[in-house]
């Protein structure tokens, strides 16, 4: 499936981490980073300007740490290698975890367990605000 620029920018703000956590950086926190104008990044997220400079897509690209190439839709590759570092992580996690003991196993997956119980919580009580 072929996404917009606008599309890809918004989920690329969307998935940003912040310090704050369950949060992600507002269009004025972009704008500010990345020296574009708030308004402009509204309308580069609604698809509302085809035709960003070609400075505020290098700015977004460093910011965002991708490619311009994916940011443009040139590229299903965002650059980051994301979907190879969350494999390997997975890998690795798996096998630090076969070698706990069987209560250190029981302990980790206690500990996921509630961590996926605060995470759901957190996503309902975020989407109750919308």
């Amino acid at each position: 499936m072929d996404y917009t620029m606008g599309y890809r920018l918004l989920n690329l703000r969307e998935s940003k981490a912040t310090d704050v956590p369950f949060s992600h950086p507002t269009t004025a926190d972009v704008a500010n980073e990345t020296e574009i104008s708030i308004g402009t990044i509204n309308a580069l997220e609604n698809d509302k300007n085809a035709n960003p400079k070609a400075y505020m897509l290098i700015n977004l690209a460093k910011y965002y740490g991708v490619t311009t190439d994916y940011i443009l839709g040139l590229s299903p590759d965002d650059g980051r290698g994301s979907a190879k570092k969350r494999r390997t992580l997975d890998e690795d996690s798996l096998n630090a975890i076969r070698h706990l003991s069987q209560q250190g196993q029981q302990a980790t997956l206690e500990h996921a367990l509630m961590l996926l119980h605060t995470l759901k919580l957190k996503v309902g009580e975020q989407n109750a605000k919308e």
